[in-house]
This record gives C-alpha cells, structure tokens and sequence, in this order.
C-alpha cells in the first residue's frame, strides 16, 4: 500500500499542498499499466490537482491530465469509464448552477507507464511533461511520420516498450513543440473548490448503485453538451438523469408504480427553494415537446428555441437532486443495516 509521504511527493511535483487531506488517500500500489491522458482543449478543465483511489485529475503545466490505471483483463476498460465519469460528476458538483466544467472525451495524447502505480506515473507524467524525462513517441506512420516502411510492425515495437506516449492521433508534430502549443490552449476554470471534498464525494458515487452511475454519465454528458450548445440533447440527458434516479427509487423502496415512486420521491428528498418545481418543469418539458418533434418549429409559438424551459435552470435543481439523492439513500441504507 502507499504511504502518506509518497503520495504527498507525487502531489508536490505537480503543485499540490504536501499535506492536504485530499491526497492521504490509499492509493492502489499494484503494478498495473497507468495511463495519463492529456486532455483535448476543447473542454473547461478544474485548477486543482486531485488524486483519488484508482484515478486522479493532474494539472501541470497549465496542462490538465487524467491518471487512470488498466488492469488486466481488457474488460478493465468498462470499469475506467465508471471511474472516469464519478470524477468528473464529482468535479461538476462542486457547484450546483450552470455547469463550470466540462471534460472531453478524446484525448490528444496518452503517456502510458507499464508496470508501475498511479503515484510513480504522476512523478513520471510530470517529469515528461517538463521535458525532464524524454519518452519514444507513436506516431501515425501512415503519414509519413515514425517508421513508415512498416507501419505494423513500428506501431508493435513502441507499444512494447515500457513507456511511451501515443501521439497516433494528435498533431503530428513533437511531443515538445505539441506541449509548447497546447499550454497557452485550455481553458481553465478557477472556480473554488476542496481537492477533499471532490475526493470524498468520487468514493459516494462509486460506491453507489449502477442506476446512480447511470445517472452520473447522462449528467456529466449534459454538462458537455450546455458548452457545447447543443441546448435541447443537454434537456434530454437531464431528464434521463431523472429516469436513473427515479428507477433506482423504486427498487430501493421496492415501489413498482413509477406515479407512487415519483410522488413518494417529492417527499423524501427535500429540495430547496422551488427546484422541486423545476424538475417536474423539466419532466413535463420532456413529454410535450422536447422528446418529440417541435411542430411549431420556426414559427412565433415554437418551444424547442426556449432554453429556459428544459435546460438552463433546470441543470442546477438536477445538481441539487443528485447530490441530495446520493446522501439520502446512503443514510437510509444505514438505518436499514
């Protein structure tokens, strides 16, 4: 297992507090393959470094990173999704009103370190991404670059190797002059928040039920879509969000009437001020219109052109619901016991 000290050396590299609570967590010292992404620019990414279980979000450099580790058998990779998405839902959380992140969901470039620990990568990442530590690079030998000669058998001798950074699909470029460029590229939220507080509340999710994860990944997608403007898919995740958490109400409480379930919902998770309201908004939205066409498409009566009908405050009730959700089946679950 870690010790408190090597987590902390590995947080200090890449500006973490030495000492924070949110970086004494039991790290998984298992020799596994670690990947770290670098995030796409193409997102709203946090200013803190926070390091989890088996996951951590690093930002060096100005450069935003996910550190995750994959596990043999490759069915790993279903289980780095769930952690994936806990963290990012746990980061959107920190702030209930209008999404303040957003993370893509491609990378640009993949450092992978095999047979190492989350707490080693980040020392290495780190390292590499300040050109201390130089790394042989994949390139896409179908375009010139690498060993074009033999694509396949390029692609299989730097796989093999230890270490090294997958640029197969960034710019085909060097790894210096790439990073050189995309450090002046992200756009990085300053938005407040506790390294601790988004630790603890990635444990709750994951540890929570599979119709909670669900529930996570369609708000988490949300998230992604309002920056996108993609406004009326960001009201249909919303709402699938609200399916999640209503579907696995009913098999906590064992209610197979979804009325009864709803109803019996509105009285065991007391919202504040009226986003109660704006749920059941949101919800009514969706059985109008917005699951349908908009037949009053281009006219003066047309909804689908309405953002504050079926999104835009309705994102921030859907925060309150899921953070007060997770809490109130937490505790109910520990009277049951």
């Amino acid at each position: 297992m870690a010790t408190c000290g090597t987590i902390n050396r590995a947080a200090s590299l890449c500006g973490c507090q030495p000492h924070m609570p949110a970086v004494r967590l039991t790290i998984n010292m298992s020799k596994n393959e670690v990947t770290v992404e670098i995030f796409n620019p193409q997102g709203v990414y946090p200013s803190k470094t926070v390091i989890c279980e088996n996951i951590a979000y690093l930002l060096s450099k100005n450069i935003p990173m996910l550190v995750s580790e994959l596990q043999v058998p490759r069915t790993f990779w279903r289980e780095r999704d769930k952690h994936r998405e806990m963290l990012f839902g746990s980061f959107l959380l920190t702030r209930k009103s209008f999404p303040c992140f957003s993370f893509h969901p491609h990378p640009i470039a993949i450092m992978h370190f095999k047979n190492t620990t989350i707490s080693e990568a980040i020392t290495q990442a780190v390292g590499t991404i300040s050109f201390k530590r130089k790394l042989r690079c994949l390139y896409d030998p179908y375009t010139g670059k690498g060993d074009s000669s033999n694509p396949v058998a390029y692609i299989k001798r730097i796989r093999s190797l230890d270490a090294y950074i997958d640029l197969f699909h960034a710019p085909q470029i060097s790894f210096p002059d790439l990073v050189s460029r995309l450090g002046s590229q992200y756009n990085i939220n300053k938005h407040h928040f506790r390294p601790e507080f988004v630790s603890t509340l990635y444990r709750k999710l994951y540890y929570s039920s599979r119709l909670i994860h669900i529930a996570v990944h369609y708000f988490v997608n949300a998230a992604r879509l309002v920056h996108e403007s993609f406004i009326e898919d960001a009201g249909l995740n919303l709402n699938l969000v609200l399916e999640a958490i209503i579907e696995d109400f009913s098999k906590v409480y064992s209610l197979r009437d979804k009325k009864q379930a709803i109803e019996k919902l509105k009285e065991t998770v007391l919202l504040p001020h009226n986003h109660m309201e704006f749920l059941e908004e949101l919800y009514d939205a969706r059985n109008e219109f917005l699951a349908h066409i908009d037949k009053n498409m281009f006219t003066e009566s047309q909804n689908i052109n309405d953002p504050d009908r079926y999104c835009f405050e309705h994102f921030e009730s859907v925060s309150w619901l899921l953070r007060m959700y997770v809490k109130q089946i937490e505790l109910y679950k520990c009277k049951k016991q």
